[in-house]
């Protein structure tokens, strides 16, 4: 398990997302599902974002494809190291 930092860019309020699956390294392509896979699109984001902070996450199904609204600054490993992502 590993944390997800995603950053709601008109606020710029970063919360941070458990994510249940194991970090596999940049070396492995773990960033990609964050940066170029299907997490890259703002109307997934949105959803983790609401769920980092127990919202309702209703208003954010409604949310339009895109990848300007949401960014991922970095990925926090369970021992507290940081990886950043701001250059992928």
């Amino acid at each position: 398990m590993y944390k997800v930092a995603i950053t709601k860019n008109s606020t710029g309020e970063t919360r941070l997302c458990e994510y249940d699956f194991e970090w596999e390294g940049l070396d492995n392509g773990a960033d990609y599902i964050w940066t170029d896979g299907n997490y890259s699109c703002d109307c997934n984001r949105a959803i983790f974002f609401a769920e980092a902070n127990d919202e309702d996450i209703e208003h954010a199904n409604d949310l339009p494809c895109g990848e300007t609204r949401y960014s991922i600054p970095y990925i926090e490993l369970m021992d507290g190291t940081k990886i950043d992502l701001t250059d992928r």
